[in-house]
């Protein structure tokens, strides 16, 4: 399992705290979303918890904040558990 923190910013790096836009959380068949794949932003920030489903190697994980904004990352899946900031 690994937490995933989102922080909405503009252009020049600067949080956006007044942002509550719907963030939607994509996976691919070695990750699962602990709960929704959707929640709020809240003072700009999110987060969430990945599962895996067994398996290693790399994943991909896309998040979209309201047609907005668009992330892609791969993640490296192991047996250590890890905290990651987007």
């Amino acid at each position: 399992m690994t937490g995933v923190y989102i922080t909405l910013v503009d252009e020049y790096n600067n949080k956006l705290p007044y942002a509550h836009n719907i963030v939607t959380v994509i996976t691919d068949e070695k990750l699962a979303v602990i709960g929704s794949n959707q929640k709020a932003l809240s003072g700009g920030t999110t987060g969430f918890y990945l599962k895996t489903k067994g398996l290693c190697g790399q994943s991909k994980l896309k998040v979209s904040v309201s047609d907005i904004a668009e992330y892609e990352d791969m993640i490296d899946i192991n047996t250590s558990n890890s905290y990651r900031h987007l």
